[in-house]
C-alpha cells in the first residue's frame, strides 16, 4: 500500500466514525505522514509503505522525531495506520 493509499484509507475510516472533531485526527495523520515520506529510505520499499513490526517502536521512534511525546490524536492515527495496514495484508 502506498503512502496516499494509506492516508485515503486511514482518512475514510475516521470519516466512518462518529468523532466530534475528525479533523484533530486528520491533522495528527498528516505529521505521521510527513514522518513517513521524511524517512522514506526508511519506510518506503517501491512506494509501499513498510513499518516495524513491533508499533511500539515505531511509535517511539516517532516521539524521538518529534522530540517531545506524541498527543492521543496522534498514537490513535498510528494505531489506525497499522490497523489499516494489517488489513490490506489479508
Amino acid at each position: 500500500m502506498t503512502l496516499n493509499q494509506l492516508k485515503l484509507s486511514v482518512i475514510s475510516e475516521l470519516n466512518s466514525r462518529n468523532l466530534k472533531n475528525p479533523q484533530i485526527r486528520k491533522n495528527a495523520l498528516e505529521k505521521v505522514c510527513k514522518y513517513i515520506s521524511e524517512y522514506g529510505q526508511i519506510y518506503l520499499h517501491n512506494q509501499n509503505v513498510i513499518l516495524p513490526k513491533d508499533k511500539n517502536k515505531f511509535k517511539n521512534e516517532y516521539e524521538r522525531y518529534k522530540g517531545i511525546k506524541m498527543n492521543g490524536a496522534e498514537d490513535s492515527v498510528i494505531n489506525e495506520i497499522y490497523n489499516q495496514l494489517n488489513m490490506a495484508a489479508i
